[in-house]
């Protein structure tokens, strides 16, 4: 099922076709080694796993309800609800090329997630700001950090209703 559907954007001279399909594990073997490395230190401080480890434990948590983020056919994410309303996404080094039609399909696909769950949240790492700042920008609350995880950093749990 193409829960969200494709959009193509205009970047200069450039047409770039970017889609959401269903996650498959196949994915992991492209977003894995090319994992952002803030993502990649918020898995090692949060639960001291290796992208991959990470990736595919959140793809087995969300039981169906995980999805690719496809430019051109090639990965640059993969996001997520994980029972019970845990949302997750994870980027690759490539996510920044598309800042702006990031931001607009994050906005949309939020919305269409409020559809099935009343509720989303998770925990940031603190010093993860591009995702703190993206976080905020969605709308959701931020609350004060904690220390948290297999290395005792700074985490903000994080939640917004529908």
């Amino acid at each position: 099922m193409q829960y969200f559907g494709s959009h193509s954007a205009n970047y200069g001279r450039l047409k770039l076709k970017a889609k959401i399909v269903n996650a498959k594990a196949e994915h992991i073997n492209i977003i894995a080694p090319n994992v952002r490395e803030a993502d990649w230190v918020e898995m090692r401080d949060y639960n001291n796993m290796t992208p991959r480890q990470s990736l595919e434990l959140s793809l087995h948590n969300s039981q169906g309800e995980a999805w690719t983020g496809l430019v051109d056919d090639v990965p640059v994410c993969m996001f997520g609800v994980a029972k019970p309303n845990y949302i997750w996404l994870v980027g690759t080094t490539d996510i920044h090329k598309y800042d702006k039609l990031f931001l607009v399909k994050s906005k949309k696909i939020l919305k269409k997630l409020f559809k099935k769950h009343s509720i989303l949240e998770n925990y940031v790492e603190q010093k993860n700001t591009r995702s703190v700042q993206w976080l905020e920008w969605l709308g959701f609350h931020m609350e004060k950090p904690e220390p948290k995880g297999s290395r005792n950093e700074l985490f903000c749990h994080f939640w917004r209703e529908a």
